[in-house]
């Protein structure tokens, strides 16, 4: 009989999680069965069950790493570039992100299904939440504790709200709209204020 790796079985939970990530934010949660995602992983429907209790504890797995992994590269890529706030919005609410939501946050996609989704799986969003939160505040150029999380609050729900909204539009003008004037907005209030001239 064949030995697999040592860590085979977390790989293998680790495969089903990003099928899983990929559907979700194409078809959504209640447009995808298990079935599906662990077609899309390429195994069978019966192993689904030797990595996750059911649906919503694999639900509960992607909202874990998912959201804050995406949005920690986010704030890498602000930093290395000496951007703050600002660098992290203008990546975040462009057409690219907006087109391509199999390959962007998971937020913008999910958003309004996860308010009728079991308590589990909204604490595990809670979780990711604040650990994005963390990082986006990190970049804050806010006095204090207080004024970092509100910026990093106040960025996070404009962002993922903008995305959503203008994948949601019929009108082409109007998402490009939605997405130029939330960006404009909140990299003018991001950017570090202008020195004084004496």
């Amino acid at each position: 009989m064949a030995r697999y790796p040592k860590d085979h079985r977390q790989q293998t939970r680790e495969r089903i999680v990003q099928a899983a990530t990929e559907a979700f934010k194409t078809e959504g949660i209640d447009g995808v069965g298990i079935a599906r995602v662990m077609g899309r992983a390429g195994l069978t429907h019966g192993g689904f069950y030797a990595h996750f209790q059911n649906k919503d504890d694999l639900v509960s797995a992607v909202l874990s790493g998912t959201p804050a992994s995406s949005m920690h590269a986010r704030v890498q890529h602000a930093r290395e570039a000496g951007d703050g706030l600002d660098g992290v919005a203008r990546g975040y609410l462009s057409r690219a992100h907006r087109d391509h939501p199999e390959s962007g946050c998971v937020l913008p996609s999910l958003s309004g299904e996860l308010a009728r989704q079991p308590e589990a799986v909204r604490s595990a969003l809670n979780v990711s939440l604040e650990a994005m939160l963390a990082e986006l505040a990190g970049l804050s150029t806010a006095p204090d504790d207080a004024g970092r999380r509100a910026d990093a609050l106040s960025t996070l729900a404009g962002m993922v709200g903008a995305v959503a909204l203008s994948r949601a539009v019929s009108d082409p003008s109007l998402s490009d709209e939605i997405l130029k004037a939330t960006r404009d907005t909140l990299t003018r209030r991001a950017a570090p204020p202008a020195p004084d001239v004496p």
